[in-house]
């Protein structure tokens, strides 16, 4: 029987569409050249999460009725600390005897591990307006693959043990009344969910000695939206997503999560002189480490396509996990490029 027959005529045969594969690179955001061959004093480029891709000529030409997301390779590389962003905590601390008292601590930018963002924490707490020296708390920031965070002031012997709150912004802002609690910041890195959990972490009605959670996600944004105008231009129905301030004209969702979602095991290191081997907890998912996403589709997005119209230039957009574009870390020179590949279909 043949295998391409028909079921209602034997003489009808049935071929799968032929495709071909549309490739993008975002290191071509940048030329160097025109496209006659001059050469420019100096290379234009566009930004990293946003940009255009167009040539001379159609990317693509053809009787294309449907383009699939196939396959997506993103070197990560956004440290989970940015300065001004997700850098600092607000502490407030409500002693026996007023005034209560306030401190800001900002810890070093760049990829850090939860024991890192833990140690630098307790430093700078016990050094602070609220800590050791100026109110007698003696402050605890531990971290582990188990049990998350916890920062307390009751652990030590001889801590005031005062109860605390914590704020992603001045305090003194939010009691305005005018001031939006940011959905991102150094809490939001190490676990705690201001927004959600407002009344328990930021108010004094939910201080307490002990502030803990069981889950640090260590990453700058939980996912990347990818997004472009052109390529979903013919579509009838729009993305959609729970986010107040979400994207629509989505390519895909990436998720910066390895893929088992294992807590993190014991890395063997080298002690110092080189003779033995160490295993450290770096409780370092995902995020707080420089990674590649890999990411093949076995049920790809499909874009619908007009027969008529060619594919005339890509728009890229990036955005993170609370709508707003992808922060463009300044510790780095050059970023690592990403790349996507479609397969444009004419059935």
């Amino acid at each position: 029987m043949n295998p391409y027959a028909s079921s209602h005529s034997p003489t009808d045969t049935i071929r799968q569409a032929s495709d071909v594969l549309l490739c993008l690179d975002s290191s071509d955001r940048g030329v160097s050249q025109s496209v006659t061959g001059e050469v420019y004093p100096i290379p234009i480029t566009q930004p990293y999460n946003n940009f255009i891709l167009q040539k001379p000529q159609a990317l693509v030409q053809g009787g294309i009725k449907r383009i699939k997301l196939t396959e997506v390779r993103f070197p990560y590389v956004i440290p989970n600390v940015v300065g001004g962003v997700t850098d600092s905590i607000w502490f407030t601390i409500y002693p026996a005897a007023p005034p209560n008292v306030t401190a800001q601590i900002t810890i070093t930018s760049g990829f850090r591990t939860g024991l890192g963002i833990a140690s630098q924490l307790q430093t700078l707490l016990n050094a602070s307006a609220v800590g050791t020296a100026a109110t007698g708390n003696i402050w605890t920031v531990t971290c582990d693959s188990v049990t998350g965070f916890q920062i307390d002031t009751s652990t030590a012997v001889g801590s005031t043990s005062d109860i605390f709150s914590m704020s992603p912004i001045d305090p003194a802002l939010i009691a305005g009344g005018n001031t939006a609690i940011p959905a991102k910041s150094l809490l939001s890195v190490i676990g705690f969910d201001v927004i959600n959990d407002y009344t328990e972490i930021v108010t004094q009605a939910g201080a307490s000695a002990v502030q803990a959670n069981n889950f640090a996600p260590l990453t700058f944004t939980q996912y990347i939206d990818i997004v472009s105008v052109n390529l979903t231009r013919f579509q009838t129905i729009a993305d959609t997503s729970t986010r107040q301030n979400s994207r629509g004209n989505l390519i895909c969702r990436l998720y910066i999560a390895d893929e088992n979602s294992l807590l993190p095991q014991p890395t063997p290191v080298w002690d110092a002189s080189g003779g033995a081997v160490l295993l450290v907890d770096s409780f370092a998912p995902p995020g707080s480490l420089p990674f590649t996403i890999h990411r093949q589709f076995p049920e790809p997005k499909v874009f619908r396509w007009e027969n008529e119209a060619s594919v005339n230039a890509i728009d890229i957009s990036l955005y993170d996990d609370v709508g707003n574009p992808l922060v463009l870390p300044s510790v780095y020179q050059s970023l690592a490029n990403f790349q996507l590949t479609f397969k444009c279909s004419e059935e």
